[in-house]
């Protein structure tokens, strides 16, 4: 008679063992999985970010630097529709036809305002509908940062009744554009904009430095040679 051999399988402690180490296995897979999500997000999160920063500091400083002179149909005097302060900026810019309607339109800048309310607002209105409504014509806007804790805008230039050009904290009722306009935007304390400084091509300045540099060189004289 021959002997019955033993069969051959796994032990109850063996597949505890087998079914914790797997479950230890799974676990760290799906944080290790997790983790690289939570990073692969932050870091698409911090690119969109930095390319809404980028597009916002590019338009400001492109718009700011085709703003026109423009003579204020609302105003009594000749002063220019340009209206600089502090924390608000308003002036006549060029607008590209691929953003919508082109031609020139009263561009405004500053800080949306309400109760809770911290964006970087930027409106336009059609210039010709400003000059026959005023205030009142229809305008369209657009946030360009959803979190801003401070902005500023400063103004380099000469005043009327100035002796020389200097930095103002506003400009108004002048009758010649800043040569400079210096935009600081902070939207959080670890998250500042590089600062604005844009050049306005038809300011007094800008005009005189290109016409110098496109004026031909004087002939010397005989006694000079």
């Amino acid at each position: 008679m021959k002997p019955v051999r033993a069969q051959s399988g796994f032990t109850l402690v063996e597949m505890i063992v087998a079914l914790t180490t797997v479950s230890l296995l799974v676990t760290l897979v799906y944080g290790a999985l997790r983790t690289g999500m939570r990073s692969w997000e932050a870091s698409q999160e911090q690119v969109e970010k930095l390319n809404a920063m980028r597009i916002g500091w590019n338009f400001i400083h492109q718009t700011l630097a085709n703003a026109r002179q423009v003579n204020d149909p609302g105003a009594e005097e000749r002063v220019l529709l340009f209206y600089g302060e502090n924390d608000r900026l308003g002036f006549v810019s060029d607008m590209p036809s691929h953003l919508g309607l082109g031609g020139r339109y009263l561009v405004e800048i500053q800080q949306k305002k309400g109760v809770g309310e911290t964006g970087l607002l930027f409106k336009r209105t059609l210039l010709s509908d400003y000059e026959q409504m005023g205030q009142s014509a229809p305008h369209q806007q657009a946030v360009l940062s959803e979190q801003l804790q401070a902005l500023s805008f400063e103004y380099f230039g000469q005043k009327v009744n100035d002796d020389e050009s200097a930095w103002h904290a506003d400009w108004l009722e002048q009758n010649a554009l800043p040569s400079l306009v210096r935009v600081t935007v902070e939207e959080t304390r670890e998250s500042r904009w590089p600062v604005v400084v844009a050049q306005l091509r038809f300011s007094p300045m800008a005009q005189m430095e290109q016409s110098e540099e496109l004026e031909p060189d004087q002939p010397q004289s005989p006694e000079a040679l």
